[in-house]
């Protein structure tokens, strides 16, 4: 076996680890099938078998003490320019799915900062044009959601978010076919192509939710904070790579995950029927939270508080990266109108 072939198998067997078997139905929490067949061998094969080197996209990529990918240039985006794109989820819901496109054709992208890295899957990177990237080659699980299906880490050269163009968008490409539960978190997303999370987001200068107005903002210029209709400003926390900042629940310092995803109020380890009585997020108090279980939704992060869309889908959100913070508005008028 030449040095070629030696590598490309076991790339197959690091991709196709963690999974039982190539015949397996992914299920969801109600046991009916939300996604297809895994990948079989030779498509995976097939996949990086024609994986090119990350410095032809101007990207480095070097391997730390720890055998954890430091990757410099990736997700490049240019100054001075702002996006705006419009809700296409469901009216009766928040999630933040967005049409964007990938290398000139259009994708269904779900916005997700509960995410460390971008996912989407084998079939539609290969549909997208998406490049797998060697050496070296990089696998992952997501974290923030419980999934056993591995991805390989490739390249879409070009991206656009409405106005913004965004080059050598890096995504992990994951080996099932089908939806891509559990990643596109819910049966109203079940139709997106892509998901964009924390090492993308950290790209632009701000992201800006805007529920009431269905739209999501992304700016390569610095954020002017509306002080009028600021209800919090709260600090990122340093040790997590996913929207974690620091909060109180029931007057305890604790890093609070912010899931702009997840449809519920809050989400903790352990079951409990008592209300949480106050969450705060800087000056914003949020009281008589309905908990739920990080279990019951799949939920990576143990340990880490989730606050939900039911809890936060009324203000407007917004990630300062320049100060490194989150920003917490009342709505304008026009969003409050704008509103489902």
């Amino acid at each position: 076996m030449n040095r070629q072939a030696a590598w490309t198998a076991a790339a197959v067997c690091v991709i196709a680890a963690g999974c039982d078997t190539f015949q397996t139905l992914k299920t969801g929490p109600d046991g009916k099938p939300v996604s297809g067949l895994m990948n079989s061998e030779r498509e995976i094969r097939s996949f990086i078998g024609r994986a090119r080197d990350p410095r032809e996209f101007a990207i480095t990529i070097t391997l730390n003490e720890d055998g954890a990918p430091v990757i410099v240039n990736a997700n490049r985006c240019r100054n001075g320019l702002e996006a705006v794109s419009s809700f296409v989820s469901p009216p009766h819901t928040a999630l933040p799915v967005l049409d964007g496109a990938v290398n000139g054709l259009r994708a269904r992208i779900l916005v997700d900062p509960t995410s460390s890295a971008n996912w989407t899957s084998i079939e539609r990177a290969r549909a997208y044009g998406l490049i797998a990237l060697a050496p070296p080659l990089i696998g992952g699980l997501p974290q923030h959601v419980v999934d056993q299906v591995r991805g390989t880490l490739c390249v879409a050269p070009t991206m656009a978010l409405d106005v913004l163009p965004i080059d050598a968008a890096l995504f992990y490409a994951r080996a099932s076919r089908g939806p891509l539960w559990p990643l596109s978190r819910s049966a109203d997303a079940h139709d997106a192509d892509f998901v964009i999370g924390w090492s993308m987001l950290r790209s632009f200068q701000a992201v800006r939710w805007d529920f009431g107005g269905r739209v999501v903002s992304f700016s390569t210029r610095p954020y002017a904070a509306d002080e009028d209709r600021l209800l919090g400003r709260v600090q990122l926390e340093k040790d997590f790579s996913a929207l974690v900042v620091k909060g109180m629940i029931e007057g305890k310092t604790k890093p609070i995950l912010i899931d702009l995803a997840g449809d519920y109020e809050i989400a903790v380890d352990e079951s409990t029927m008592d209300l949480m009585k106050q969450v705060s997020l800087g000056d914003l108090v949020l009281r008589d939270l309905r908990p739920t279980t990080l279990d019951a939704h799949g939920l990576g992060y143990a340990g880490v508080p989730h606050v939900g869309l039911r809890a936060l889908s009324k203000y407007r959100l917004i990630l300062d990266n320049r100060r490194n913070e989150l920003l917490i508005e009342a709505p304008t008028a026009a969003s409050v109108r704008a509103a489902p």
